[in-house]
């Protein structure tokens, strides 16, 4: 089975080592690629840019950022895919708050350049910022893969009840709660974690 590990922002692809290695154990083709180094600035060109990473079969995981490009490319090549797991992600866009941050994020970054001991370039922490900052509501009720939705209950940026709704919009939809997580699952427990995405994979096969 093909695994396509999505990473937050302003994380690296290394966030999945763990989950990487366990399901390369498991047997699985583990791909994590580097959205920063995609063309464009739009999740949908990103998107447009994985796809010849599929293979008939794959299962897309994404946290944050990431689960929002793994929903696109379902909802791109539902033929493709075989499940998706969402890791601290939702599919609404920005608030009106949250835009108004991401401008701020984006001139601070024009003045002042990449935060000390980024490890991404300005440029790729701006672009994915734009992207995120203008990506828009997505309608994830015709998705006809298994959903996996993981959400922490101190998270910030997915609310419960957002995700909560979302997994009814989904009929069979898996939502599993991490009481006291924050947005970063794979920090705040990532033996659970690790544990969910073989199980959910191995579901998908």
């Amino acid at each position: 089975m093909r695994i396509v590990l999505l990473h937050a922002y302003p994380f690296e692809p290394a966030m999945w080592d763990a989950q990487a290695d366990a399901l390369r154990a498991a047997g699985h083709d583990v791909v994590a690629p580097r959205l920063y180094a995609l063309p464009g600035d739009a999740m949908e060109e990103w998107a447009a840019a994985l796809e010849p990473l599929l293979r008939d079969g794959s299962v897309l995981v994404g946290a944050s950022m990431g689960g929002y490009v793994a929903l696109l490319l379902a909802l791109r090549r539902p033929e493709l895919v075989r499940g998706v797991a969402l890791v601290g992600a939702k599919a609404s866009g920005d608030t009106p708050e949250r835009r108004a941050g991401r401008d701020e994020t984006l001139l601070a970054l024009a003045e002042e350049g990449a935060p000390p001991g980024a490890e991404e370039s300005a440029d790729e922490l701006a672009r994915a910022t734009r992207a995120l900052r203008d990506r828009e509501d997505l309608d994830v009720g015709g998705l006809a893969v298994p959903l996996l939705i993981c959400v922490g209950t101190e998270d910030p940026i997915v609310p419960l009840a957002e995700a909560e709704a979302l997994a009814a919009t989904v009929p069979g939809a898996q939502l599993e709660v991490f009481e006291g997580g924050g947005h970063i699952l794979t920090e705040d427990d990532p033996t659970r974690v690790t544990r969910l995405l073989l199980d959910f994979v191995g579901r998908c096969t």
